[in-house]
C-alpha cells in the first residue's frame, strides 16, 4: 500500500483558483514512490528499491549502477513491476533479499521470484526465476546490469563466452548503437563473462541462464552502459511468448581492489563552490507550440510574453493537408509572445512536397531558423539541405538552415549527416526512454552531457542545438501504431510531474548540463496545456491523473522565465560534492551574480553555497519556490517580485532546502 501526502486544505484538483495537495505539488501526485533500504556486508553497499537493486559499491566506488529485471513490450515500453513478500535479512557481514514480482498491462503477464545476495568479500548475486502467465507479444525480458560511465568509460574490458576470450572497450564517446537501423550490432557481443578494468576497480561478471550484450544506454541521455539479455534476438516484429514459458538467469558480481576501499561516505551537506567565468553562456531558451491545445487565455498570453523565450517551434509536415493553418496559428501566437519562430519542415517520404506554398509562407514570417527533417530518414540527407537552400532563398539573408534528427541522439549518431551543408546540429532529448522513476531522470543530466560532447565531436564546430525538450517521449518511434499504455490514465506523452517542483529541478539540472556543455540554443516543452509551462483554461483531467487547475504556473515556467532573462550571460564555474543531491548553475550579468539552485532530492537537504574569486558580498535575495510557497503557480508576478534579503558570511551563504525546492539567489557586492 503506498503513502499519501496531504496539504492541510487540499481540494479536489479541479477547483480554479485552489493549489494543489502538497503532494501534487511536489511529484504531481499523492501517491509516494517505495523509499529506497539501505543494505551492506562489510565495505559492500547497495540499496534496493522496486525490486532493483541500485548503486552498488565497494567502499565509495560504485561499480554497478543498477542490476533490475527489464519487462519490455511489443512497443519497448518497459512495464513496472508490483512488488509482493519481500524479506531482507542483513546483519552487517551479509544480506540477503527475496521477492516476488509481477509485471502486467494488456494482455501481458510475466511473474518471477527474485534472491538478492550480497557478502563482506565485496561479492554479489542476483537471480530470477520467471513465468508467462499468459501468452503475450513482446520484445525482450531479463537481467539487466547497468554499468557506471564514472568508473568505467573509457576503459579495457575482457568478455568471454563458453571460454573463449575477446578483448573490447567502453569509449568515452557515445559509441553508434549499430550500423543501420533494425540492425542489432551491440557494443560488446555475446559473452557470459565479462572482467571490466575500472578506474579504481576490476569487476567480473558471471551471467547464467543466457548470453549478454552491451550497449552505450547514452545514446538516449540514460547515464550508463548496459549489459542485457539477448532473451530474445532483436527482431523487427515482437516475439511471442506462450503462457508457461519459464526463464531462468543469474548474475554475480565480485571485485578486485587496487587500492584499500574506503568506507562508504556518510550522506553530507552539499558543498557549492561557484568560481571563474568560463567560456559557456546561457543559452537561447525556446518553447514548442501547443497545437493540440486551446489559444493561450490573455492571461497565460501575458505571462509568456514574461517569459520572454527566444522563439517559438512550430512543426510543419508537408505531406499533410493542414500544415499552412498550423503555421498562421504559431505565428499568431509567437508574434503575441513576441518571439520568431523555429519552423521545423518534415518533407514527406516519397510524395512532392508544396514548395510554392512554403516559400510564400517563410517569407512573410518572422523566423529565427529553420530545421529540415525527412521523414523516412534518420538523419537529414544533405541533398535535402541543398534543396530547402534553392526553395528557401527569399527568406533574409543569413537565416539559419540546420539538420539533424527529431528521433533520438541515437539516430542521429547512428546515421551520423554531412555537416557540412548544414549551419547547426539539431536533435531532441528526453529522460524517459528506459525509465521513468526520479532518480533515473536526475541521473540522466550526465546522459546529455555525453551526448552533447559527442555531437560537438562530429559536428566540426557547428553550433548544436537541442530541439525539443520533453519529460516524457513525444512518441514511440519504435512502434509508432502501437497503442498507449500508460498505467496512470495519461496519454504516454503526457507525465504530471511536468507539473509539480520535481519538474522544475529536472529542468535546472538539464539546462545546467546543456548550457555547460556548449548548446547554444534549446526548445522546451510547450507553451501551454500538460505538456507545457502553463496550463490551459479548460484542462482535461485525464482521469484525475494530471492534478492541475484552470492557468495554473507549473513551476518549471520559474526556471525557464530565470534562464531567458540570463541569456547570454557567461557562466561561471559551479561544482557540487553532492552531485546527485544538489545542483546549481552561476552566472555573471551586468556585474551582479545570479546562481540558481535545486535540492534533487525528495527529503530536506542543507547547502553551503560559497563565492570564490570575488569582491565582498553585502547582500543576496534570495526567492524560494517549494511546496511552502507554490503560491507562485497561481500569482507567478507577485512571487517573482518576492525575495528575502540575507547577508552571506565571509561569502558563505547556507540553505535550508525543501523537498524538490527550487531557489534563485542574486548578489549584490560590495
Amino acid at each position: 500500500m503506498r503513502d499519501k501526502e496531504h496539504s492541510p486544505t487540499a481540494e479536489p484538483a479541479d477547483l480554479p483558483g485552489r493549489l494543489p495537495t502538497a503532494g501534487q505539488i511536489l511529484r504531481g501526485t499523492d501517491e509516494v514512490p517505495a523509499k529506497p533500504v539501505a543494505v551492506w556486508a562489510g565495505s559492500l553497499s547497495a540499496e534496493f528499491v522496486a525490486g532493483e537493486l541500485r548503486h552498488l559499491r565497494v567502499g565509495d566506488v560504485e561499480i554497478v549502477r543498477r542490476i533490475v529485471v527489464a519487462v519490455r513490450d511489443q512497443a519497448w515500453n518497459t512495464l513496472p513491476p508490483a512488488l509482493a513478500d519481500v524479506r531482507i535479512r542483513q546483519d552487517g557481514e551479509a544480506f540477503e533479499i527475496g521477492l516476488t514480482s509481477r509485471h502486467e498491462m494488456g494482455d501481458l503477464c510475466f511473474a518471477w521470484e527474485g534472491l538478492i545476495r550480497g557478502a563482506a568479500d565485496g561479492s554479489c548475486s542476483f537471480s530470477m526465476a520467471g513465468r508467462a502467465v499468459t501468452s503475450f507479444p513482446y520484445r525482450r525480458i531479463g537481467i539487466c546490469v547497468l554499468l557506471p560511465p564514472g568508473e568505467v568509460a573509457g576503459r579495457r574490458c575482457m568478455a568471454s563466452l563458453a571460454g573463449r576470450q575477446f578483448a573490447a572497450e567502453l569509449p568515452l564517446m557515445v559509441a553508434p548503437p549499430g550500423p543501420s537501423a533494425g540492425v542489432d550490432v551491440p557494443l560488446v557481443p555475446a559473452f557470459d563473462r565479462l572482467s571490466i578494468a575500472g578506474r579504481q576497480m576490476t569487476t567480473d561478471l558471471i551471467f547464467t541462464g543466457d548470453q549478454f550484450e552491451i550497449e552505450d544506454q547514452r545514446n538516449w541521455t540514460d547515464d550508463s552502459f548496459k549489459a542485457y539479455s539477448r532473451f530474445p534476438p532483436v527482431g523487427e516484429a515482437p516475439e511471442q511468448m506462450i503462457a508457461g514459458t519459464q526463464l531462468r538467469q543469474s548474475v554475480s558480481v565480485s571485485v578486485t581492489a587496487r587500492v584499500r576501499p574506503r568506507g562508504p561516505k556518510p550522506r553530507q551537506a552539499a558543498h557549492l563552490m561557484v568560481g571563474d567565468l568560463t567560456s559557456a553562456r546561457m543559452p537561447d531558451v525556446g518553447l514548442a507550440h501547443a497545437d493540440q491545445s486551446p489559444p493561450p487565455t490573455a492571461d497565460s498570453a501575458c505571462l509568456l510574453r514574461g517569459l520572454a523565450p527566444s522563439h517559438l517551434r512550430v512543426d510543419l509536415h508537408l505531406g499533410s493537408d493542414g500544415w499552412p493553418d498550423r503555421l498562421a496559428d504559431a505565428g499568431r501566437q509567437a508574434e503575441a509572445v513576441g518571439c520568431p519562430l523555429e519552423v521545423a519542415v518534415f518533407l514527406p517520404a516519397a510524395a512532392a512536397a508544396d514548395f510554392g506554398r512554403l516559400n510564400a509562407a517563410l517569407t512573410t514570417t518572422d523566423l529565427r531558423r529553420v530545421l529540415v527533417y525527412r521523414a523516412d530518414a534518420e538523419s537529414t540527407p544533405a541533398a535535402d539541405l541543398a534543396m530547402m537552400r534553392n526553395v528557401l532563398a527569399p527568406l533574409p539573408s543569413g537565416t539559419p538552415i540546420a539538420g539533424g534528427t527529431d528521433l533520438y541522439f541515437a539516430q542521429l549518431n547512428r546515421t551520423r549527416p554531412d555537416v557540412e551543408a548544414m549551419d547547426a546540429v539539431v536533435f531532441p532529448i528526453t529522460p524517459q526512454v528506459h525509465a521513468a522513476d526520479e532518480e533515473s531522470i536526475i541521473e540522466s543530466a550526465d546522459g546529455v552531457r555525453a551526448v552533447v560532447r559527442t555531437a560537438h565531436d562530429f559536428c566540426a564546430g557547428r553550433p548544436v542545438l537541442v530541439s525539443p525538450i520533453s519529460l516524457r517521449p513525444r512518441y514511440n518511434p519504435d512502434a509508432a501504431d502501437e497503442p498507449s499504455s500508460s498505467g496512470h490514465g495519461l496519454p504516454d506523452s503526457v507525465d504530471a510531474r511536468q507539473m509539480s517542483v520535481f519538474g522544475a529541478c529536472w529542468g535546472l539540472v538539464t539546462l545546467k548540463a546543456l548550457a555547460e556543455e556548449g548548446v547554444s540554443a534549446t526548445t522546451w516543452l510547450e507553451t501551454t496545456g500538460p505538456r507545457g509551462v502553463i496550463e490551459n483554461a479548460a484542462p482535461r483531467s485525464f482521469l484525475g491523473g494530471f492534478p492541475s487547475r484552470p492557468d495554473l504556473v507549473f513551476p518549471l515556467y520559474h526556471v525557464l522565465r530565470d534562464a531567458c532573462e540570463l541569456r547570454g550571460a557567461p557562466l561561471l564555474g559551479c561544482s557540487c560534492n553532492q552531485p546527485l543531491q544538489c545542483a546549481a548553475m552561476a552566472v555573471r550579468k551586468g556585474g551582479r551574480v545570479t546562481i540558481l539552485v535545486a535540492n534533487l532530492r525528495p527529503e530536506p537537504a542543507t547547502a553551503q553555497v560559497l563565492l570564490a574569486r570575488t569582491g565582498l558580498v553585502t547582500d543576496v535575495a534570495v526567492r524560494r519556490l517549494n511546496t511552502e510557497t507554490a503560491t507562485a503557480m497561481l500569482a507567478a508576478e507577485s512571487y517573482r517580485r518576492q525575495a528575502q534579503l540575507h547577508r552571506p558570511r565571509a561569502n558563505l551563504l547556507s540553505l535550508n532546502l525543501l523537498p524538490y525546492e527550487y531557489t534563485r539567489l542574486d548578489y549584490k557586492s560590495a
